[in-house]
């Protein structure tokens, strides 16, 4: 299995000794951050990490900012989306799982501003992050508009949201919590996930969240292939004969398949 982690850490920097902690303890492949408050400082990801960080868009220097922490053996493909109004957000595609981290601060936006980012992710995907939508639906005490959009959203889209209800934020001033860091994906890819919270806020008032995919060979780019230049078809086609039995299996389809990868695994390097 492997794990996604999503973090609003609420600066890169002041925070940066608490995530290589973070990170050497879960030794992950992809971290999802959010207020990074980067900006445009000189920054460097941690050993054996790949960091790509969402565009500055503000003139005042006051970017919350997102980005990503990819290990250096994870296969990725960044991908360029039209801007949600110039959100907070960093991408990129694995494999067959498309995967953005979004930040959205409290500012006016509607579904329909969502869906058309949701309109250009190729599908499958997920969508991890703070989005301070609160909505009783997934355990808030509240429903704020982002909240409904969110709620909107789910209803008339193929998309489901993985949350567990568990409180994702703590308000420090008033020592309340809230669910306002959400993961979304695509509704064909809801059973590859299962959702859960880290117990300790890192020195941020958001709880680190995390989901977690029960097929690591679809991250990892350690697919092995067949060297055809070197195969033996005398062999291949000697040992290419069905010696078991169609009764052991649910179909014929079924016992193609075994015959021929077995028949490749001896005859074909």
């Amino acid at each position: 299995k492997t794990t996604i982690v999503q973090w609003n850490m609420q600066s890169y920097f002041t925070k940066f000794s608490e995530l290589k902690t973070f990170i050497n303890h879960l030794q992950l492949p992809v971290f999802c951050l959010q207020e990074t408050l980067i900006n445009n400082r000189p920054t460097y990801p941690p050993s054996q990490y790949h960091l790509l960080q969402s565009t500055p868009h503000r003139p005042d220097n006051h970017e919350r900012g997102a980005a990503l922490l990819i290990h250096q053996t994870v296969n990725y493909t960044k991908i360029a989306l039209e801007p949600l109004y110039k959100p907070q957000q960093q991408k990129f595609a694995r494999s067959n799982v498309f995967n953005m981290v979004l930040y959205l601060p409290h500012v006016p936006i509607t579904s329909e501003d969502i869906e058309n980012l949701i309109d250009e992710l190729p599908s499958p995907f997920i969508i991890f992050g703070d989005l301070n939508a609160r909505n009783t639906l997934w355990n808030d005490s509240i429903t704020n508009n982002r909240g409904s959009a969110i709620e909107r959203i789910l209803l008339r889209r193929n998309v489901s949201i993985l949350n567990d209800g568990s409180h994702t934020h703590f308000h420090l001033q008033t020592g309340t919590a809230s669910v306002i860091d959400l993961a979304l994906c695509s509704s064909d890819c809801v059973m590859d996930f299962t959702y859960g919270i880290c117990s300790s806020l890192h020195d941020s008032d958001h709880y680190p969240t995390h989901l977690t995919l029960f097929q690591p060979h679809s991250l990892y780019d350690i697919s092995s292939r067949f060297n055809i230049n070197k195969a033996d078809w005398t062999e291949f086609y000697r040992l290419a004969s069905f010696k078991n039995s169609p009764d052991e299996f649910d179909n014929i389809t079924d016992l193609i398949t075994y015959t021929q990868i077995a028949t490749a695994m001896a005859s074909i390097p």
